[in-house]
């Protein structure tokens, strides 16, 4: 950031913990409302997006309701994965703020399940990650999304296994392909900070996959893993197992 930050230049302010804190540092005497409507969403933190959504033109950020669901849940992600009975009974969270995070995560689960649906053409790695990457941050810990395609490699559906340090099973992943009737696949998985060269336990595990493609007569189109910094794509790299 350099002695004086500029955060509405910046453009991770969104990724930024120092500025979505509730006590952020104070970017502009405009309010959250104002910058909102003039299209300056990416000046909004994540605590005045929320008392945005809680208090209308009149919000601050600072509203009791704000830093007690900050610290009771660290980020807006664990907001809307959370069940609403639990939030609405937290002290300073009036009923009517709960129903509007409720609705609001209700709308954002609803926006991603039409984006997930839409008909999707994976021409490379590239657009895999373009597409996925975001799936990724909606998790905790391990994840493995398997995007099933059709001979023109047309997404037919992608399916995202989350949660804990489990990873899924090869042999889960092809049995799914043949419950779909899906000629090819694709697998992405995700990794904890920058992307590094493949681990042993990647490189076995696309053997493992690649073998059971090859057996069952699908194909596997690539084996991809996430970091936070960009991808690391197998069939690029010229290592992707052969069954």
């Amino acid at each position: 950031c350099g002695p004086t930050p500029n955060c509405p230049a910046c453009r991770l302010a969104s990724e930024c913990n120092y500025f979505n804190r509730p006590r952020k540092p104070e970017i502009s005497r405009r309010t959250p409302a104002d910058r909102l409507l003039d299209g300056q969403a990416v000046s909004v933190s994540d605590a005045e997006l929320l008392a945005a959504l809680f208090f209308g033109e009149k919000a601050t950020g600072q509203e009791k309701a704000i830093p007690a669901l900050f610290d009771r849940y660290g980020r807006l992600s664990a907001m809307f994965r959370a069940d609403p009975r639990e939030y609405s009974a937290l002290r300073n969270v009036e009923r009517g703020q709960a129903v509007r995070l409720a609705a609001a995560a209700a709308l954002h689960r609803r926006t991603l399940a039409e984006i997930r649906d839409a008909k999707i053409v994976i021409g490379s790695a590239s657009d895999m990650y373009h597409h996925y990457a975001d799936w990724f941050r909606e998790t905790e810990g391990s994840a493995t999304l398997t995007v099933l395609l059709d001979t023109n490699n047309q997404v037919i559906r992608a399916i995202l296994l989350a949660g804990g340090s489990s990873r899924a099973n090869p042999a889960d992943i092809a049995r799914q392909a043949l419950l779909d009737n899906a000629p090819r696949l694709a697998v992405l998985r995700n990794t904890a900070g920058p992307i590094a060269p493949p681990s042993l336990d990647e490189a076995d595990f696309d053997r493992r996959l690649a073998s059971i493609c090859a057996i069952i007569g699908i194909r596997l189109v690539d084996h991809v893993i996430v970091g936070n910094n960009g991808y690391y794509s197998f069939a690029e790299a010229g290592t992707l197992a052969q069954g």
